[in-house]
């Protein structure tokens, strides 16, 4: 509802009429910023920080401070609208075009460099200081006293609905992200920025980061797939990892067919994917390598071949339309058609992850900040 709003309301900005949720997985190391802090570390960073309640208003940020020591229960639309009132005042700061933001966050650098630490950790107090020196004076610099700083190592996963406010801090991710253009910017962009609508459509959940957290499960009768299911229809991502040692022309190692069609990346390795097309009678063979992007269309089966190298790919597909996508076809009698679209990259094949993929990209045209 709230995205056919937006899209009423400003079409330009807001180009459909579908929510977005996003997961992501962690390839590397991976920081983000998500969610609102539990409310007595943010009032921890109130006490600590003074130039937050400035930034907040001091009657509003007083009154979040008693309400939250009454013991209230975080999920009381009291608490949350106390918080929202407050986000919306910090906000408007975003606007300021004299020095008195950059005045503040210079106050909070002092005070961070004297060990002042509130309820920061110390890997958020490099992320504030990082951030200061990227976005000088930017509003923006002071959210992580408000949000969870979140970690991921390898392999870990997070999700978090339309509702939450989050970003990106640095390493590599698979991003699933639901059938949707529209994003509502605070801070730390060069892009459209739309405070009053981001203050509108937030939840203002207080809570801590294993909130967001999806944890894995492994595949009935596919050992080598770990499956990162979140509560949400939009998405589910499928972890692939096929040891070389395991695939043989007498042993193949299957995929799960799905009645809807599926995207699968080939981060890591080498192999043969075969496959059969039951409308056409043909089977063929491909091979796959890192930097392969494969669609596999509903009803297909797959089976990795003679896998020089130990693949690691991941498949995601959606459950928001056509059939139930949990009936898996494991019989081995049918597959069809699969097609490969190679991703540009400086250099396709590689062994491992490396930093300079990140030259691909225009960094700071592509980064949508704090939204």
């Amino acid at each position: 509802e709230q995205a056919a709003r937006l899209n009423d309301r400003d079409p330009i900005h807001y180009p459909d009429r579908n929510h977005k949720p996003e997961l992501a997985y962690a390839l590397t190391r991976f920081e983000l910023l998500c969610g609102f802090r539990p409310a007595d570390q943010i009032c921890a960073n109130l006490e600590a920080f003074p130039e937050l309640k400035h930034l907040m208003g001091e009657d509003t940020s007083q009154a979040f401070r008693i309400l939250s020591r009454t013991g209230i229960d975080k999920e009381c639309e009291t608490l949350k609208s106390t918080l929202a009132v407050c986000f919306k005042k910090f906000m408007k700061h975003a606007n300021d075009t004299t020095d008195k933001t950059k005045s503040l966050l210079d106050s909070v650098l002092t005070k961070l460099i004297r060990g002042t630490r509130g309820s920061l950790s110390e890997e958020t107090v490099a992320v504030i200081k990082k951030m200061s020196q990227d976005f000088p004076g930017d509003i923006g610099c002071f959210v992580p006293l408000l949000l969870n700083h979140i970690i991921l190592s390898p392999g870990e996963c997070c999700y978090y609905g339309a509702q939450e406010l989050h970003a990106y801090l640095s390493g590599e991710c698979i991003e699933c992200v639901s059938c949707s253009n529209n994003t509502i910017r605070a801070a730390c962009t060069s892009k459209f920025i739309d405070i009053d609508t981001l203050c509108e459509v937030l939840n203002y959940r207080m809570t801590d980061p294993s909130y967001y957290i999806v944890s894995p499960a492994v595949l009935k009768n596919f050992p080598h797939i770990r499956v990162y299911d979140p509560d949400c229809e939009d998405f589910t991502l499928h972890e692939v990892k096929v040891p070389s040692s395991a695939t043989a022309k007498a042993s193949p190692v299957f995929l799960p067919s799905l009645e809807c069609g599926s995207i699968m990346l080939v981060v890591e390795g080498e192999g043969i994917i075969e496959s059969f097309s039951v409308k056409q009678k043909v089977r063929k063979s491909l091979t796959v390598r890192r930097g392969d992007v494969i669609y596999i269309e509903s009803c297909a089966q797959l089976c990795f071949m003679e896998c020089t190298q130990d693949i690691l790919a991941y498949r995601t597909f959606s459950y928001e339309e056509g059939p139930d996508h949990l009936l898996y076809n494991t019989d081995g009698t049918t597959m069809s058609q699969t097609t490969r679209v190679t991703v540009p990259m400086k250099s396709r094949i590689k062994p491992l992850i490396m930093d300079d993929d990140a030259e691909m990209f225009d960094i700071e045209n592509e980064m949508d900040g704090i939204c």
